[in-house]
């Protein structure tokens, strides 16, 4: 997530645009990633990858 769209006077529609060419260099890289043989994840792994993720930034957090 870019944090340069926070308090830097953006309009929301610009703070809207960044985020969008955010997303489109993760799909390019995707998809470049994929062309050489990595395969998508399934909705299922993602799911999962973040389910664990947010498990584990929790447990980080009683650490702080």
């Amino acid at each position: 997530e870019p944090n340069h769209i926070y308090d830097c006077g953006m309009s929301i529609w610009q703070a809207y645009g960044v985020i969008l060419q955010h997303w489109k260099a993760l799909f390019r890289i995707s998809r470049f990633n994929n062309r050489n043989g990595v395969p998508y994840w399934s909705f299922t792994r993602g799911r999962d990858y973040l389910r664990a993720a947010r498990s584990h930034f929790k447990l980080l957090e009683e650490y702080d």
